[in-house]
């Protein structure tokens, strides 16, 4: 029989990132193109999706329990063609990721909360999925339709815990600020023709049940950004992870050596010791 691998306790899978410099540990591309230390907007340190032909999908390669996870980000896009779709998603309890560009998510199984967009009317719905194992994807639950501009941000909370879910969306980005120690007023849209100044808070706020997925990996993905960028304002995800045990525990019997033959060996002597010093 072949020693089983057992995963060892589970660990505290806390990421808190601004996105300057480089990639997260334990965290990979999996589809598309990311550019970190951009600025935009007013804002600095943010990771833009750059791909004109593929998803942009950023994911941990850890994997999350279904203890209860926070995840948070901020997200905007560039307006360079306003009829366009430019949809984004927060991904949890995946259970694989894309290993290599894909246009389609539908067969990577797990959840997203999704930002569907029609830039046509400047407004989206919030909408959790499951993407399932049949290659089919179920709506779990769906927003109305609210208010949504370009070149501005808005905030996104993803809450899971056992088989209960929990997202939303605000409009002025003022919770992923208050964590990194900005502030923001209306004058600093003065570029934002398209958006009013004014902030509503709130937009939209789902809620889901499903027992599909129970553990998965957790990742960011937006849209083809051909007809524009798409940025993340920080990161941060509050959950627990299996860690893999590096020393595999053997679980079936280990044959026991036969005894060694009673035969005396000749005996070998060593010479006295020295003093072995080198300066």
């Amino acid at each position: 029989s072949m020693p089983s691998v057992s995963l060892a306790p589970t660990g505290y899978g806390y990421v808190d990132v601004e996105f300057c410099t480089q990639e997260l540990a334990d965290w990979e591309i999996y589809s598309g193109r990311f550019v970190f230390g951009q600025e935009w907007e007013g804002e600095s340190c943010l990771l833009k999706a750059s791909s004109p032909d593929y998803y942009s999908v950023y994911g941990s390669e850890l994997v999350y329990t279904e203890d209860q996870m926070f995840i948070t980000t901020s997200v905007g896009y560039e307006s360079d063609v306003e009829t366009e779709y430019r949809d984004f998603a927060v991904m949890f309890r995946m259970q694989s990721m894309p290993d290599g560009n894909t246009t389609d998510l539908s067969g990577y199984y797990g959840y997203l909360c999704k930002i569907v967009t029609d830039a046509e009317t400047d407004t989206a719905v919030l909408r959790f999925l499951e993407e399932k194992s049949n290659g089919k994807e179920s709506v779990i639950s769906k927003s109305d339709s609210f208010p949504y501009y370009p070149d501005r941000f808005y905030d996104i909370v993803v809450y899971a815990s056992g088989s209960n879910f929990w997202c939303s969306i605000s409009d002025d980005a003022s919770l992923r600020r208050r964590r990194l120690g900005r502030t923001r007023t209306d004058d600093d849209d003065d570029d934002a023709t398209l958006a009013p100044t004014e902030y509503t808070g709130l937009l939209a706020n789902l809620t889901g049940s499903d027992a599909s997925f129970t553990q998965g990996m957790v990742g960011i993905a937006a849209e083809l950004s051909g007809y524009g960028e798409h940025y993340f304002l920080g990161l941060e995800v509050d959950g627990t992870v299996l860690m893999p045990s590096p020393v595999p525990t053997i679980l079936a019997t280990v044959p026991i050596p036969t005894a060694a033959p009673t035969t005396s060996m000749p005996s070998v002597s060593l010479a006295p010791p020295g003093y072995g010093y080198v300066d």
